[in-house]
């Protein structure tokens, strides 16, 4: 019965699993690979999202996922705004995309030579709902049908799409940096939020609120931090200090 389930995922993965709120899931959770996922912008590419999107408006989006000596590949994405909820709709116009609902996947994991380009486009909500997230999951397997296989990787970005009023500013309003117990952040911004990822992709959030002078977050462990701001947002990698 397992073996049935793991050749279905590779037929389209189950929606909830590119890393987006409230529940955090990768595929990593089935594709082991180094037991966790990685966060990246070069194994895993975008091309096409806005900067900060015009209602109504219809975006070609490329999402590739890179890895030398990989054999099949796999995705999820998912754009949502600041309460979490699904903002616009997919179309799939490139091979191997499926739209799930909220969720753009792949379909029938395409086998190619250390990278495959998904093709899709997104259609902005008709009136700004403020600054949206795009939550995307890329997998690149070595196509030998066993998801429990060290040479499975699972990588993950998050990328900000400002709203139509806003957009993305020239300067943050906020700056973000580790100290060696957690995360500061100085300056001054209506709407942080501050979310923490463990090593092994364990999502938690930590702070959602004003910022307004100094703010000092203790984190429980090493990972990565991702602080989102209106406009835009940093990616930190926190390494505990014991």
């Amino acid at each position: 019965m397992e073996l049935l389930i793991l050749f279905a995922y590779s037929s389209n993965p189950p929606n909830g699993y590119a890393g987006n709120p409230p529940g955090g899931n990768y595929c990593s959770q089935c594709h082991y690979g180094p037991g966790y996922a990685i966060h990246s912008t070069t194994r895993l590419v975008i091309s096409g999202l806005p900067s900060s999107y015009t209602p109504g408006t219809t975006y070609n989006i490329t999402v590739t996922v890179y890895r030398s000596g990989s054999s099949r590949f796999g995705f999820q994405a998912i754009i949502q705004d600041s309460n979490n909820l699904a903002q616009g709709y997919f179309t799939a116009t490139g091979s191997n995309v499926y739209v799930d609902g909220a969720y753009v996947e792949h379909q029938s994991a395409p086998y190619a030579t250390d990278s495959f380009a998904f093709q899709f486009t997104w259609t902005a909500p008709s009136s700004d709902v403020g600054p949206l997230y795009m939550y995307t999951v890329g997998n690149a397997a070595n196509g030998d049908g066993n998801a429990y296989d060290a040479a499975d990787t699972v990588f993950y970005r998050v990328d900000t799409i400002g709203a139509p009023s806003i957009g993305i500013p020239e300067s943050p309003g906020i700056i973000a940096r580790t100290t060696p117990s957690g995360i500061a952040i100085d300056g001054t911004a209506r709407s942080v939020s501050v979310e923490f990822y463990t090593k092994s992709g364990k999502r938690i959030p930590i702070f959602r609120g004003e910022v307004n002078g100094h703010r000092l977050f203790v984190l429980p462990s090493s990972g990565f931090v991702i602080v989102r701001y209106e406009g835009g947002e940093e990616i930190l990698k926190f390494v505990k200090i014991r």
